[in-house]
């Protein structure tokens, strides 16, 4: 299933569908490929960025701009799956890397434009990032083990 941590996110799911349905999509698909898997849900933490928001982040009068801030970001929460399925979540969605039209993430090594895992004070989440194309779900076949 696919989870809201608060209400205010939960509205913001459903106002994406309408601002960046790309997003909410690749979202969707993430969300069934670890049901599918793990017999997991995906939490859905942080999605619209105000303005204040990311001046509380960043300090006032920041001149950084999130994606979050765009409709083109939702972060995931990220301790409820072990280090197989991080890695697999990761593969799964850096196979959305093609056809993303945001800028290559340079962050921690990751080299994405679709996936960072990181932790920007708040704890460590998934932050998941998508303007493109509306793609059929990307076709991914875990390792083995997964």
């Amino acid at each position: 299933m696919l989870y809201a941590r608060s209400s205010r996110i939960a509205g913001e799911l459903r106002t994406l569908t309408v601002k960046n349905v790309n997003l909410a999509q690749l979202i969707w698909d993430l969300t069934v490929f670890v049901q599918d898997h793990f017999r997991k849900d995906v939490v859905v933490t942080e999605l619209f960025r105000t303005r204040e928001m990311q001046e509380r982040y960043y300090g006032k009068d920041t001149k950084r701009v999130s994606n979050h801030q765009r409709w083109s970001a939702v972060d995931i929460r990220y301790w409820i799956y072990n280090q197989r399925e991080i890695q697999a979540i990761l593969s799964f969605l850096k196979a959305y890397d093609s056809y993303n039209r945001l800028a290559i993430m340079r962050c921690a090594n990751r080299h994405s434009r679709t996936v960072l895992l990181h932790n920007m004070g708040r704890g460590m989440h998934f932050h998941v990032q998508y303007r493109g194309p509306r793609v059929q779900q990307v076709h991914f076949v875990p390792s083995p083990l997964a």
